[in-house]
């Protein structure tokens, strides 16, 4: 030791444990390469640990506990960042795949892990590991990242704290892991980009996630439902996912999923499309932005399925099949050819069919700027492109744990021109409803929210609705799953928006084969935003019935008597989505 500068000696040992180093700043292990975990314990003066670069292959774990000095810089490759505290909650490990399911993550190289978001904030974009530890000091909203660098490759935020929204920016090259821990205020994270794992933890208030990646994983206590957006390969949570589709005005701006860029998988495409769009061939290959692609493909006008033919038999998984086909919903939002729309779309469902089964490691990264190359063989892309000819396929493949809204865009589609695809060609309402799964009438009410102007598309809008209601309806669904979810998108939309929608859901609510105590928690939750005679009526109904129990039943006779205003005058709780869980949570205390 000479002065405050520990030197680690070189020993054949491979871990370090060190506690009560107060006089301290600086660890240097460059003496010793064979160190793969360093532990430090109650050691406040400790700022800076160096490893060295005489042996970048091997990559360290990093454990922190006790008292620290509140920021710590690292030097070297990090397999994990570990933070760990008295109160167990507050433990977090950033770094390398954790758990076996996870994707395969990248070490990183540097790491910093603070209480101090200006510290953290300033030093984005020349380190891999950013850990900041949250306190009270935190504002309500914290924004993070570049929108032109790397800013990190793995994230990790812990509280508690009083951070209410998130907005990480993580564009280029996309993020390795964003890990959120034991925020008890966050309600809203926006990525504005791609990350291989999201994780929650302990973020009780969270109840709006969009982004992009191959893993969204939530672990939460109580019964509080989240609504996902973006693009998600795999959704893992214990408690229901309220998937949030995009907008018809998204769908033709994809102002929702901007952070996308359309890479060409083959030098030869990469020189057509710089002859075709007139673009630096250095542009294309980094990938072009989704909506820059958009415009151009419009400028091609009936040419533009010729130019992208070949590009759609690379397209491997159904995360790259999603964004084929936001490109293809949003030529046709544009005006152009239903019959060239039809043949697009058909050539992405053919290659969805045909690759189903691939799996490929970082597949997603190859839809963002610098993106990793992978290809296929010959053969695949031959027997893709072939398929398309025979095609005789109903639906899309995609796993059941995914937010990927492929059949929204189908219908999307069928509102815009009468169909989906060249074999159906045109269908009538009952045909949609029918073909698509029922599971997920929310697919077509988000499709009927935004009203075109008179015309055939607002004719079957408005059929659709009628269609899917009457379907509803007649159908023994004594669990009300799906009424939860419609009453959900309806309130989040704004019930004053959709009237015509509000009403004809409203009948089908009250007519359909409902267990009562599904009925009345729908209805309760929906006369938070309006005060429909119908719904306090079912209230004044249910009030004396023999499975009622007493506290239920004083609930009920409010709504009765006040409707909305038992809400607004703090009478009863505000009552959250899913609402049949929670009216049971609420009278079972």
């Amino acid at each position: 030791m000479s002065g405050n500068r520990y030197k680690v000696e070189n020993s054949n040992s491979t871990g370090l444990c060190l506690t009560g180093l107060s006089k301290t700043s600086e660890l240097d292990c460059s003496a010793n390469p064979l160190i793969e975990v360093v532990e430090l314990h109650n050691s406040p003066g400790v700022t800076r640990i160096l490893f060295g670069d005489e042996s970048p292959s091997t990559s360290r774990s990093i454990r922190i506990g006790g008292e620290w000095s509140g920021s710590i810089h690292i030097d070297g490759s990090i397999r994990s960042l570990e933070y760990i505290s008295a109160n167990h909650y507050d433990n977090i490990t950033l770094g390398s795949s954790q758990n076996i399911l996870d994707p395969r993550l990248r070490v990183g190289i540097g790491a910093l892990i603070t209480n101090s978001l200006d510290e953290m904030l300033e030093h984005q974009g020349r380190l891999d590991d950013l850990l900041f530890l949250s306190d009270s000091s935190a504002p309500t909203h914290v924004e993070i990242g570049l929108s032109d660098d790397l800013p990190f490759r793995h994230l990790g935020i812990s509280g508690p704290s009083p951070i209410e929204t998130l907005t990480i920016h993580c564009v280029e090259g996309g993020a390795e892991s964003i890990l959120l821990y034991n925020l008890p205020n966050l309600r809203t994270v926006h990525i504005n980009g791609q990350t291989k794992l999201l994780e929650t933890s302990m973020c009780q208030s969270l109840r709006h996630i969009h982004g992009q990646g191959d893993i969204l994983r939530r672990k939460t206590r109580g019964f509080h439902q989240v609504a996902v957006s973006g693009i998600w390969g795999t959704v893992n949570s214990p408690h229901p996912i309220f998937n949030q589709f995009p907008t018809t005005n998204e769908i033709l701006t994809c102002s929702d999923i901007s952070w996308v860029h359309i890479p060409a998988f083959s030098y030869d495409t990469q020189i057509r499309w710089s002859e075709i769009f007139d673009i630096e061939i250095h542009e294309v290959m980094e990938g072009i932005p989704i909506q820059r692609m958009v415009e151009l493909l419009q400028e091609q006008g009936d040419d533009f399925f010729e130019n992208i033919e070949d590009w759609t038999t690379n397209l491997l998984t159904p995360v790259e099949q999603y964004i084929g086909m936001r490109l293809v919903a949003s030529l046709c939002l544009r005006g152009l050819s239903r019959r060239l729309i039809w043949r697009a779309r058909d050539s992405i469902l053919a290659v969805n069919k045909e690759f189903s089964n691939q799996s490929t490691p970082d597949i997603s990264q190859r839809f963002t700027r610098g993106a990793n190359w992978f290809s296929i063989s010959p053969r695949s892309q031959r027997n893709a492109a072939n398929a398309r000819f025979g095609l005789g396929l109903n639906c899309w493949s995609m796993p059941e744990d995914s937010h990927l809204p492929l059949d929204r865009l189908d219908i999307e589609i069928w509102v815009e021109t009468g169909g989906v695809g060249e074999k159906a060609e045109s269908l009538l309402p009952k045909q949609i409803v029918n073909k698509y799964s029922t599971s997920e009438f929310s697919t077509f009410i988000s499709a009927a929210l935004d009203k075109r102007d008179d015309g055939a598309a607002r004719e079957r809008q408005d059929e659709l609705m009628e269609c899917l209601f009457e379907d509803l309806k007649g159908n023994f669904r004594v669990l009300g799953s799906e009424f939860d979810e419609i009453g959900c998108l309806l309130t989040e939309y704004g019930v004053e928006n959709i009237p015509e929608i509000v009403d004809l859901f409203i009948d089908c609510l009250l007519d359909a084969q409902l267990l009562q105590h599904a009925k009345i928690a729908i209805g309760a939750a929906l006369l938070q935003y309006l005060d429909d005679i119908r719904l306090r009526s079912l209230m004044m109904r249910c009030r004396s019935s023999p499975e009622i129990g007493r506290a239920e039943a004083n609930t009920l006779h409010a709504l009765s008597l006040a409707g909305r205003r038992a809400y607004t005058n703090g009478r009863i709780p505000p009552l959250e989505w899913p609402a049949i869980q929670n009216w049971r949570n609420m009278h079972e205390r």
